[in-house]
This record gives C-alpha cells, structure tokens and sequence, in this order.
C-alpha cells in the first residue's frame, strides 16, 4: 500500500502542470469575469469566448475538480470562493500572475530545466535568445500583463508592510524597482511625515500617477526613470521588494553597491524578499519548490538564505542589520543593511 502511495503522489506531482494550463486558459479567456455575477451555463460561456461548447465544458469540470470552480449543474457552473481571485482589476487578483507565469514564453523556458541545472545557465535566455528583461523590452505586450503582476504581487505586501514596519526614522524612502507604485504608496499613505521617491523603468512608472493618485500620495511622491544600475535617487533609506531576487550575486552586489553609493552613513537599505530556509521542512510546500527553482529558470536569479543575503550585501558594503518577522502570511522578511 505505501508503494502505492507514493505513485500516487508522484503522478499528483508530474501532472500538475495540467492544472497550471487548465488555469492559464480560464484566465485568458476571463472566465471568473464572466461569472463574476453568478452561474452561467456551458453554451453561454462558449458563446461568449468562442470556444468549442464540449471541449468547454471539460475545462470547467476540470476546474471544478480543481476548486476553481463550482458545478451547479449538468451544464451551470458558478465561481468558487479560490475563483475570485482569477478576476481581474478586484482585490486580491492573482490573474496577471497566472498570465505571466504560465505563459508560452515562461512554459518554453521550463522545458529546459534540466539543462539549467546541468550547466548553470538561465533557461529563459537560452531558449529565447536574450533575457527576460529584454524580451519584455521588446514584446511591450507581455510587458503590460507582467507590469501588472508585479503589482498585484506588491499589493499582497503593501499592506502589512506600512503596518508592521516603522518607516518614520527617514526623511525620505525611493522604491528602487517599484514598478506603478503601490507598495510606496501605501508606505507614504500610513507614514504621513514621509517622502517618497519612485524609481523604476519609463514602462515600468507608466501607471504609477493613477496609483499615487489614487492613495492621496502624489504631492509627497517623485516619480524618477531609470537604469539601476547606471544610477538610484539620494535617499534616507532604498526600498527594494522582489528585486534582488531577480539577479545571480554578481548582478545583485553591482546592483546594491550602485545604492550604497547613493545612501548617507546613516541610511539603510531595505530588502523585502522572501528568505529560504537551509533545509527542506518535513512535509510538502508547493511554494519552496517554486521558490527554489524560479530564478534561476526565468530570471538567472535565485532566492537566498540569510547567509546568502549576509554575503551579497558584506560584498556591497552593507552590514546585515535584521531579517526581520515574517510579514503577515505574505511569505516576505524586511532585510535592513546598514552601511559599513
């Protein structure tokens, strides 16, 4: 039996990504939107998205399976509550990240995993011939949806960041790779004293008036476009969420040395990122399996353990001051470096 057992579980992991691109084609097709005020039938939904009413209908129950979905019916489906979060524009949406993740150009590059891991190169480049960040650059498309996703991932943050860190000792905060904004805007928003400093890509900043806007921000607000690497904003303190994870350690120390330069003897960094454990825990996480393997796939940049995060940031000229509480159920830690 517990030979058994183990294929079981085995065959639940090899086949997942059926479910990963049964969900990639519920949010292409703005399902959840479309049942967003209430069930509707298979015919109506394969009316709405053009799409073959039998082969339809297998998704649904699929995601139905899946718990995505409810079955009301032979044929009337309904959202369940996990469904929601595959609306788009409502809080808590989790549908440009289904986009970008699960999308053609990600899929191909982890067709190549074992090759990454043989050699240490990032499959996205490999497979695509240049690097994510520029094949964004040149698919201004793809861009959109993942400028999107970055936001709803800041979003899940935004909020218990401001909450549970005191951000009242500076002056002055730039959110160095703070794409449309909203993880600065509710820092500036629960910080009335505060000023802030956006700095991010042309494309990346393009949306970020309507945010600041938005949280009543924008007269403390500066919004700056730029290569970080060629240069960041003077500041009291440099806010980087989910960025130094997106670089190898060479990358990652040009990166945070380029802030050192740009930061007062008193000032800190603040990395929010999330923070492996050394070894693996007991029982499954679905999540450490991405975590682990991500960056290097996609990115060429890696997640970090506390001593890894101590190294990239001894090697910039920042001493590791704290990895503070886990933030909320968000997964994230603030890093503080101080200057040294």
């Amino acid at each position: 039996m517990a030979h058994k057992a183990a294929m079981a579980g085995i065959m639940n992991v090899a086949l997942g990504h059926m479910a990963s691109q049964a969900l990639y084609v519920a949010a292409r097709m703005k399902l959840a939107d479309r049942l967003a005020d209430g069930p509707a039938e298979t015919g109506q939904l394969a009316s709405e998205c053009a799409a073959d009413p039998a082969l339809l209908g297998r998704l649904l129950r699929a995601l139905a399976a899946a718990e995505v979905l409810e079955q009301r019916g032979p044929e009337l489906f309904a959202l369940a509550p996990m469904g929601h979060a595959l609306r788009d524009g409502v809080p808590n949406s989790a549908r440009n990240f289904v986009l970008t993740y699960l999308s053609p150009p990600v899929w191909n590059a982890w067709a190549d995993l074992e090759t990454t891991v043989r050699t240490g190169e990032t499959a996205f480049d490999r497979v695509h011939g240049m690097g994510a960040f520029d094949y964004c650059a040149a698919h201004p498309d793809v861009a959109a949806v993942f400028h999107r996703a970055m936001a709803e991932d800041a979003a899940q943050v935004a909020e218990v960041l401001a909450e549970e860190f005191d951000f009242s000792a500076f002056g002055t905060v730039a959110d160095i790779g703070g794409g449309n904004g909203t993880l600065l805007a509710a820092v500036l928003a629960a910080t009335p004293d505060l000023r802030g400093i956006l700095f991010d890509t042309e494309l990346g900043v393009a949306a970020a008036p309507d945010v600041l806007a938005g949280a009543g921000v924008s007269d403390r607000c500066e919004t700056v476009a730029g290569d970080f690497f060629a240069g960041v904003p003077r500041a009291d303190a440099h806010l980087l969420k989910s960025v130094v994870h997106d670089w190898d350690d060479d990358a990652a120390v040009r990166l945070l040395s380029t802030c050192r330069r740009s930061l007062p003897d008193t000032g800190r960094v603040l990395l929010v990122e999330r923070v492996l454990p050394v070894e693996a825990p007991a029982g499954p996480d679905p999540a450490l399996v991405r975590h682990q393997l991500a960056g290097p796939v996609i990115m060429g940049g890696r997640e970090r353990t506390a001593d890894e995060f101590h190294k990239v940031l001894a090697a910039s000229g920042f001493a590791l001051e704290e990895i503070g509480k886990p933030l909320g159920r968000t997964g994230f830690h603030v890093i503080a470096g101080r200057p040294c």
